[in-house]
């Protein structure tokens, strides 16, 4: 959980007031059944940030952090150097989710629209030391959007006339995480996630997300992130979100 306020009013910058708090989960599980390895994950984040400035006459909040991403991983462990795996996936928002264009509130996203189900199957490699555990893997993937009224990402920009709420894609998927232990007080994850059509190889959709948690004292921690990420069904440019907070983190 993290929280930050901060007020002013000055002859120069006139009355200005914000406030923003956020907080995150992140629970990974792995059981074994017989020498099947199930490994599930949940995160989910949740942040506003609320504005108020009296040189622009504006009020404003919005959601600054808002997902909801579950995997399921089966891998069967066989000897060799890399073992047969299959996932699938569910991403989505939490919440309602805008961005605010000349004053004008635009709604972007909403619980469940949309919503991206994903499989993949393919091979993974699974490596673990004692401060340190890397795994990456690389398959044949299956992506579904579904949308309702937030359809930038299901919609064909070549059928003018007709919007689609449903999307499919197949392609090629490739996905590393890295979860290093620097220290007893110092943590780092790291995630890398590429995706590239089958029919289109040479465009790439590319995901990369960066924590690094600082204990200072108990369960007081400094908290670094940084994602970015490029999908031309987005944007056309890079995306990135970056938060250095000082918050209570809890690890069971």
């Amino acid at each position: 959980m993290t929280f930050s306020q901060s007020a002013l009013n000055d002859w120069q910058q006139g009355e200005f007031n914000s406030l923003e708090a956020s907080t995150t989960f992140d629970l990974n599980q792995t059981v074994f059944i017989d020498t099947l390895k199930i490994k599930s994950q949940i995160k989910g984040a949740l942040g506003f940030l609320y504005k108020k400035d009296s040189k622009t006459f504006t009020e404003t909040y919005f959601p600054t952090e808002n997902k909801v991403y579950s995997e399921v991983v089966f891998s069967y462990p066989l000897g060799w150097k890399v073992d047969p795996f299959f996932s699938f996936s569910i991403a989505t928002q939490m919440i309602e989710s805008y961005k605010y264009a000349n004053k004008i509130k635009n709604i972007t996203a909403n619980f469940w629209d949309p919503v991206t189900l994903q499989q993949n199957l393919g091979f993974e490699k699974y490596i673990k030391k004692s401060n340190y555990t890397f795994t990456s893997n690389v398959g044949l993937s299956l992506k579904q959007i579904r949308t309702d009224k937030n359809y930038l990402l299901s919609d064909d920009r070549l059928t003018k006339n007709v919007i689609e709420k449903y999307k499919t894609e197949s392609g090629i998927r490739i996905k590393s995480e890295f979860n290093w232990d620097f220290s007893k007080n110092i943590n780092y994850r790291g995630c890398l996630e590429l995706f590239g059509k089958l029919d289109d190889l040479n465009k790439w959709s590319v995901k990369n997300n960066n924590s690094l948690k600082i204990c200072i004292y108990k369960c007081f921690a400094i908290l670094l992130s940084l994602d970015v990420s490029y999908d031309e069904n987005q944007a056309t440019y890079m995306q990135y979100k970056q938060n250095l907070n000082l918050g209570i983190v809890a690890d069971f």
